[in-house]
């Protein structure tokens, strides 16, 4: 009697045939394929296939069936009778429902194989009792758990250790020229909690309606240098586009009151129209993740950086992003843990994010539509953001007819505690932060846990 087959737990082919029904059934669902490569799957087949795929979606075009077999056939050297029957084989299959869920699981199996590639290579050295070997095996071992990590850990002397706190110092006092190197895009902001470096993550929670959102493009807009990226959780290219005429409009013009009133006057016509030179000039680019999962989230970041590069994130906003829940992990704890992913990976890609977040809806307004003002317990379903974000704001609304009040309410570089009015123009439009607001009493936030809720 044989001995019973072992199921290897590092490859799983049957979600990879799931994925490639997918992929035939739905050709455009390559777009979706992130940064899946063809090593990453474990079977010759489904590697030829995929392989295939990425190359013409590289070039631009979608793997339709058609024009997806006669390249494997050609690339591979193999018969049309072959590539039929393989895909046959696999459109027999139940495709995936999430192909961002499979990619994400497919890429971890990989991970998984080349660590375990890697723990044997060391094993076999030592084994040979060669430690020439066994020392070169261990460094790629070393290597590939590396490369397992989204962000891989860092050695370093204490010169080095020196140097890196001095250059930061030296961004924060830099106000040269036309201002701070790393400047968070707002002045007031600058002045108060110094500058947003690379690998810093910086909150703003906020109430639903307070302007998160238009307040971190004016932040990302005022710092073009750096050239913004924004990924969109939740807002489509048309909204996102209204948002950045609005910004480029002089005197500030809101698209919105155009689509409330039916009607465009001659004013808003010609300030729209000043406003596409600006636009065409504007550095800013955005990806659209639009309820994708955080591994699709992460990809945008990276693309960002990479291809267009940006230097500087706005992630928009952590509670859109789709989080895949499973053995019994609670939703705060999926929402804290793609939280750390995307600063370990915006760390990773030498960046600074500007992170945004719901607030937990307030239990009541006061009359007047005012609200309560929250505190760092307030952001929604988080776990402990605030202790991985160098610096966190916080929007509530005072009351109807005044402006939406800014809170730091942490800060690791200053005391924080900063009160700000925002600032809006003529058309609602947010321009701004006002100068720090002066209080009856200085307010404690080091053990601020929010009223809101």
């Amino acid at each position: 009697m044989g001995a019973p087959a072992v199921m290897d737990t590092c490859q799983d082919p049957e979600l990879e045939r799931a994925l490639l029904s997918q992929l035939i059934r739905g050709p455009r669902s390559a777009m979706r394929l992130g940064s899946l490569t063809s090593d990453d799957v474990s079977v010759t087949e489904h590697r030829a296939v995929l392989e295939a795929a990425l190359a013409i979606r590289a070039a631009g075009k979608v793997p339709w069936p058609e024009t997806l077999r006669p390249a494997i056939a050609s690339a591979q050297g193999w018969s049309q009778d072959r590539v039929a029957r393989l895909f046959q084989d696999l459109s027999k299959q139940t495709p995936v429902k999430s192909v961002p869920a499979a990619v994400e699981r497919l890429m971890e199996l990989a991970h998984l194989r080349r660590v375990r590639t890697a723990a044997l290579e060391v094993a076999a050295a030592t084994e040979r009792g060669s430690l020439p070997e066994a020392r070169a095996a261990v460094v790629g071992l070393q290597t590939a758990a590396a490369a397992a990590s989204e962000a891989p850990i860092r050695i370093q002397t204490a010169a080095e250790a020196v140097a890196d706190g001095w250059e930061s110092l030296a961004r924060i006092v830099d106000h040269s020229g036309d201002g701070p190197k790393d400047s968070t895009g707002i002045e007031a902001l600058d002045a108060t909690v110094g500058t947003l470096c690379a690998g810093d993550q910086f909150v703003i929670g906020g109430y639903t309606g307070t302007g998160k959102s238009s307040l971190a493009l004016c932040m990302a807009l005022g710092a073009q240098d750096r050239r913004p990226g924004i990924v969109s959780c939740e807002d489509s290219p048309t909204t996102w586009g209204k948002r950045i005429l609005a910004h480029h409009t002089a005197p500030p013009t809101n698209p919105a009151d155009v689509v409330k009133s039916r009607e465009m006057t001659a004013n808003q016509a010609t300030a729209f129209l000043s406003a596409a030179e600006a636009v065409a000039e504007c550095p800013l680019h955005i990806a659209y993740a639009v309820k994708r999962p955080v591994v699709d989230v992460l990809d945008a970041m990276r693309r960002l950086v990479k291809e267009q590069g940006c230097g500087y994130l706005v992630v928009d906003y952590i509670q859109a992003i789709r989080f895949e829940l499973g053995g019994g992990v609670r939703y705060d704890k999926a929402v804290a843990d793609g939280a750390k992913r995307i600063k370990a990976l915006a760390a990773d890609l030498d960046v600074p994010v500007l992170l945004l977040s719901q607030l937990r809806r307030p239990e009541r307004e006061r009359r007047g539509g005012a609200q309560s003002e929250p505190g760092v317990g307030d952001l929604k379903e988080t776990g402990d953001l605030e202790n991985e974000s160098e610096v966190v704001l916080l929007l509530w609304r005072p009351g109807r007819g005044r402006p939406t009040r800014c809170r730091v309410a942490k800060s690791k570089n200053t005391a924080g505690g900063e009160l700000f009015d925002v600032v809006r123009g003529s058309a609602g439009v947010v321009t701004g932060l006002s100068e720090p607001l002066l209080e009856d009493e200085p307010r404690d936030i080091s053990d601020q846990k929010g009223d809101g809720w």
